[in-house]
C-alpha cells in the first residue's frame, strides 16, 4: 500500500512515501499455535485446577506452570510480531517490531530493487546471497545494497507501489 502522508511532518523531505505494515497470517502458523494452545490450556486445567494428573508418569506442576507461562510467551510473541517498512525522501526504515529498526539514508544505498527469491524462513534470517533478511510472509522484497558492500533484504507485499518508489529515488 503506497501511503503519500504528511501528518505530523515538519517538510516535505520528511513526508512518507512508502509505509507498510506485516504481520503473521498464515492460517497454518495459526492452526499449530491455536491446537497446541487448546492443549497447553487443557493439561494446565486438569492437573492444576481440577487435580487431575495427566498421562501415566505426570509432569510436576511446577513444569506445567512454566511451559505455560513460556507457551503464552511465543503466542503473544507471534501476535505482536510485524515487520513495519516506511520510505520517505531521507531513508528507508525496516523495523521488525518489538525489537529493532534499520535504517539506509538514500546516499549510503548503492543499489535497491525489488526482487523475487526463494523462501528463506521469517523473521530476522542471514544469507550469503541476499545478507541480513527481514521477511514475516511471501517472496518477494526489496533489496539493498550499500556502499560498504552490506546487503539486506526486506520483504514486501506491495511490490509494484515499493517498486515504483524505489526506482523514482534512485534515479
Amino acid at each position: 500500500m503506497c501511503i503519500f502522508d504528511h501528518t505530523q511532518k515538519d517538510t516535505l523531505t520528511m513526508a512518507l512515501l512508502f509505509k507498510e505494515q506485516q504481520r503473521f497470517t498464515q492460517w497454518w502458523i495459526w492452526l499449530i499455535l491455536i491446537v497446541t494452545a487448546i492443549l497447553t490450556a487443557y493439561v494446565f486445567v486438569q492437573q492444576l485446577i481440577l487435580d487431575n494428573p495427566v498421562g501415566s508418569k505426570p509432569m510436576p506442576d511446577a513444569w506445567v506452570i512454566f511451559f505455560s507461562f513460556v507457551y503464552a510467551f511465543i503466542l503473544l510473541f507471534f501476535w505482536i510480531l510485524e515487520l513495519r517498512t516506511e520510505i520517505d525522501n531521507e531513508e528507508i526504515r525496516a523495523r521488525l517490531f518489538p525489537f529493532f529498526t534499520h535504517k539506509f539514508f538514500w546516499d549510503e544505498i548503492k543499489t535497491a530493487e525489488v526482487i523475487q527469491y526463494k523462501f528463506l524462513g521469517y523473521g530476522l534470517r542471514f544469507s550469503k546471497t541476499y545478507g541480513t533478511v527481514l521477511n514475516i510472509v511471501g517472496n518477494k522484497g526489496l533489496l539493498i545494497e550499500l556502499h560498504s558492500g552490506a546487503k539486506f533484504l526486506i520483504g514486501t507485499q506491495d511490490p509494484y507501489s515499493l517498486r515504483a518508489i524505489v526506482d523514482m529515488k534512485m534515479k
